[in-house]
């Protein structure tokens, strides 16, 4: 056992020696050392909107439903919640949603430049249920570019086309290139461990798409479902990170 190991343990014992006095016995876990065993850690990067541009927006938390307000979640994007802007190194990246259940048949997702060009724009089916749904930009539409801002939002259309009124969320996204440190882990990784190393870079679109293939194509694995509510929570998801994940448009 090395130094470094039992100077770390050695900054548990008082901790662990407090949750045996109060009967917590193995069960007490320190938080940090909970910390610690996450794979999927979340380095928020200190990017934000371009200029004074606001970096999110929302209008409407009922979506066309004949549920109650008090009695759905909050329609919301899937970014930290502390931050107005998420990095991809991705030109065709996937954008992630929380839409709670609703009578609305369709949803328009938008992708501008920061001088509000119109870069794609869409009309999806919605899920009706409620769930957290995935939109990939398709190979069809012109990539991501290297260093620009983009404006991404989705619209519930809740009469049938879109109204100044119709409930709306928007964020920010920012293509980057990958660091050589980076681009060294991706090349020879498992899935979880390119969503880490996406983490650790603070990227983003990239880890949680990355995390979410991986929880659709392991469903019944206690570890990855651990691993996707940690991450969620982590960026102040809480809400939504036990929802279920759809199959990506």
């Amino acid at each position: 056992m090395s130094t470094a190991y039992r100077t770390k343990q050695n900054q548990f014992l008082p901790i662990i020696l407090l949750a045996s006095a109060l009967g917590l016995g193995q069960t007490f876990i320190p938080y940090a050392a909970q910390q610690a065993n996450a794979s999927v850690a979340f380095k928020p990067s200190k990017v934000g909107a371009p200029g004074k541009t606001r970096g999110g927006a929302s209008r409407g938390d009922v979506v066309c439903s004949r549920l109650p307000a008090d009695a759905t979640k909050r329609f919301m994007l899937l970014t930290p919640t502390d931050s107005n802007a998420g990095l991809t190194i991705s030109g065709h990246p996937t954008f992630f949603a929380y839409v709670p259940p609703t009578d609305a048949s369709g949803m328009f997702i938008s992708l501008k430049d920061e001088y509000g060009n119109v870069h794609y724009q869409a009309i999806i089916p919605t899920l009706g249920k409620g769930g957290i749904v995935g939109i990939s930009l398709p190979e069809s539409a012109p990539p991501l570019e290297v260093g620009r801002y983009y404006q991404w939002g989705i619209a519930i259309l809740c009469s049938g086309k879109l109204r100044p009124d119709s409930p709306f969320v928007s964020s920010w996204i920012k293509r980057v290139e990958p660091t050589a440190v980076l681009a060294k882990q991706l090349k020879a990784s498992t899935m979880l461990e390119q969503a880490t190393a996406y983490a650790a870079e603070g990227i983003w679109y990239d880890t949680l798409s990355t995390l979410a293939k991986l929880r659709q194509q392991q469903s019944n694995t206690p570890a990855i479902i651990a691993e996707w509510k940690g991450l969620l929570t982590a960026v102040g998801l809480s809400t939504v990170a036990a929802e279920p994940l759809e199959d990506q448009h």
